[in-house]
């Protein structure tokens, strides 16, 4: 028998939250960082849905940088992520606060996945 999960609705910000890292860890899973056309679209999205959280950007980046230093395989990914994110308008003291914090909650295990 499974057990069921509680029927939880989002906020709007944890919602943002889900789609910036959605958007963003999509454009960086080919190793290959978007260019022209295909790059303005991805960050006019993130724009778009970071307008009414602006600091969900600085925070999704940091994370994406700090779990890079802790996954060598995904890190170019990880980067390419994080470079759109902000290039999107991340606030870059933000960023480096929350590198750390990235760095550390995936210290024992690789990857952004687990700090959710």
């Amino acid at each position: 028998v499974m057990a069921r999960r509680p029927n939880r609705t989002l906020s709007p910000e944890q919602a943002a939250n889900v789609r910036l890292d959605a958007v963003a860890r999509r454009a960086g899973q080919t190793h290959r960082a978007p260019v022209g056309e295909e790059r303005a679209k991805i960050i006019a999205e993130l724009q778009e849905i970071a307008a009414s959280f602006p600091h969900l950007l600085a925070q999704n980046a940091g994370i994406f940088i700090g779990a890079a230093r802790n996954d060598e395989v995904k890190a170019p990914g990880y980067l390419i992520s994080a470079q759109l994110l902000i290039d999107a308008g991340a606030d870059l003291a933000d960023v480096e606060h929350w590198t750390e914090i990235g760095y550390e909650r995936t210290r024992y295990k690789p990857g952004p996945d687990y700090l959710r």
